[in-house]
């Protein structure tokens, strides 16, 4: 193929030789709102079950650092705050921390620390109280 040709065929598909398709550029933050729509969809349908989730509270009777996260994300996801926190108090941060790695990888890398940090200090505050 004539260069004439490929570089007509490269520029009119909004593309150049050194760069991404402007289609990828587009796409990839329409594809993460499509998933966290879908995750939203997924969560508001689905019913919990009735059996215990958390093995540690299972064998000793006390809550672990995540116990009732599962119950708290359910009531944020159907918009019901004062339940979720009820269940988990650090679960606004929990979704917060999921949407981080969803929408911005590398800036979220740096919150993740001090995040598990809050989480286990709640935890140990539950464990012991």
């Amino acid at each position: 193929m004539p260069r004439l040709w490929r570089a007509a065929l490269n520029s009119r598909f909004g593309r150049t030789r050194f760069s991404v398709p402007i289609r990828a550029k587009l796409g990839l933050p329409i594809c993460r709102l499509a998933a966290l729509a879908a995750a939203l969809v997924l969560l508001r349908s689905v019913t919990l079950p009735d059996l215990p989730l958390c093995g540690f509270r299972w064998l000793t009777g006390r809550p672990c650092p995540l116990c009732g996260l599962t119950h708290a994300v359910f009531a944020l996801a159907n918009g019901r705050w004062t339940e979720a926190l009820h269940w988990h108090a650090l679960s606004p941060l929990a979704v917060l921390m999921l949407a981080a790695l969803l929408f911005n990888p590398p800036r979220a890398a740096r919150l993740w620390m001090p995040c598990f940090a809050a989480f286990g200090v709640y935890g140990v505050w539950r464990m012991a109280f």
